[in-house]
This record gives C-alpha cells, sequence and structure tokens, in this order.
C-alpha cells in the first residue's frame, strides 16, 4: 500500500486510514521520509520510506519478495507484542472486573 502525499503542514503529521487498514491485514506500507508516518513506519520497520516521489518507480522495480515479506513479518511481530503488551492486558483486565459488576 503507497501512502503518499504532498507534504505540506497538514499532511507531515497525519496518519492516513489506509496504513491503519494495511497494518491490521499486515501488509507494509511505503511512504515519505520527514513525516510523522515515515518515522514511525522506519522506527518501527514496518515499511518503507523514501525521501521523495522521484524514488517511486525505481523503488518498486527493485523490490524483492524478501524484502516484502520481511516487512510483513515484522508487522506480525509488531502486532504480537502489542497484544501481550502491559496496556493491552491492564485493558482486559479492567474490562473483566467492570463485567463482573
Amino acid at each position: 500500500v503507497i501512502c503518499l502525499y504532498t507534504i505540506n503542514p497538514s499532511t507531515q503529521e497525519a496518519f492516513p486510514v489506509k496504513f491503519f487498514e494495511a497494518y491490521e491485514i499486515g501488509i507494509p506500507v511505503i511512504t515519505f521520509r520527514n513525516t510523522a508516518l515515515g518515522k514511525y513506519v522506519e522506527e518501527h520497520g514496518i515499511g518503507f520510506v523514501l525521501t521523495d516521489g522521484s524514488e517511486i518507480k525505481d523503488f518498486i522495480k527493485n523490490m524483492t519478495l524478501d524484502e516484502i515479506f520481511e516487512k510483513k513479518n515484522r508487522i506480525k511481530e509488531e502486532k504480537r507484542i502489542q497484544t501481550f503488551s502491559f496496556e493491552s492486558q491492564e485493558k482486559m483486565f479492567i474490562e473483566s472486573i467492570e463485567a463482573i459488576n
């Protein structure tokens, strides 16, 4: 999934809905550096980050299946960590207690 858009003050901090949709089904995204999304994707290794739109054609042409699967596996790992994070477990515990009352 490609999450590329013109970089301006309103889009620089944006997280497009298509990013969350792709993430939920385990598909890596392609986005720009110098954006909040680009920083998140790069820090978590869950997609590809380009400097600008001029790179997109060559990047897609040279991308390998191994690179894609590496990112897909990283998304799976990221989601597994979130599932078993303290916050998620705390939330489940509180919801269970509230359901008893």
